[in-house]
């Protein structure tokens, strides 16, 4: 009995472990389509969209429709290499990005980033600056907004970017899955971003599946004492 105790156990935390890296893209991206739905429709164009939900750890670095005119030219293989600067190769927030220094990080297209966090606290990726956090699932993706679009090269500088602001969103990291973050610049703002929005299915389904995860436990817990 023992032994299948154990053996129940381990499947629970497999099934677990399976579950908080699985996300969709599009769907999240879906709730703020008024914003990014450019860039959502070159993810799709570039099927990047399918290698960013088949990661464990990933950064999607999101630029709104006003600010992506520079890759509108773009096609085939230079826009897939664009979308790829784009997508960091593991998860970053506030938290673990650099401050007041630089550091270069990797990318899917095997580039990499320069991104430097400033004595103001400002953050940027290249020359674009970090506007906000879209969304978060700590610790497997990260969806940030930023000013202006990068160059395919995943060099130091930005394509079309904008002269920096000093409206930077602040990110909190916490266990709490996807999220999204308010359209505000302060700091108590941002981290006000991991509690789900009223009426948000997205906040439902987070809801719904704690307390099933509460409840396994629970029972696993029960056959395990006995």
């Amino acid at each position: 009995m023992a032994v299948g105790a154990h053996a129940s156990f381990a499947i629970f935390l497999l099934l677990i472990s399976s579950a908080s890296a699985a996300f969709d893209i599009l769907e999240i991206l879906e709730e703020f389509s008024d914003e990014y739905s450019t860039f959502t429709k070159y993810l799709t164009d570039t099927k990047i969209d399918d290698e960013i939900n088949s990661r464990s750890t990933v950064t999607v670095l999101l630029v709104a429709n006003p600010g992506i005119a520079p890759l509108a030219s773009l096609s085939g293989d230079a826009l897939k290499q664009a979308i790829y600067t784009h997508v960091l190769a593991d998860y970053y927030d506030l938290y673990n990005l650099p401050r007041k220094s630089s550091a270069l990080l990797p990318t899917l297209g095997g580039g990499s980033v320069n991104c430097t966090g400033l004595l103001d606290e400002r953050v940027l990726f290249g020359s674009s600056e970090l506007l906000k956090v879209v969304a978060a699932r700590p610790y497997n993706l990260s969806v940030l907004g930023i000013s202006a679009p990068l160059t395919a090269s995943g060099s130091d500088k930005a394509a079309g970017a904008v002269a920096p602001t000093s409206n930077t969103t602040k990110a909190a990291s916490t266990a709490s899955p996807i999220v999204a973050a308010p359209a505000t610049s302060t700091v108590a703002a941002a981290k006000s971003a991991v509690a789900p929005a009223p009426n948000s299915s997205a906040g439902e389904r987070v809801v719904g599946a704690s307390i099933g995860l509460v409840m396994g436990a629970a029972a696993l817990a029960a056959i395990w004492n006995f």
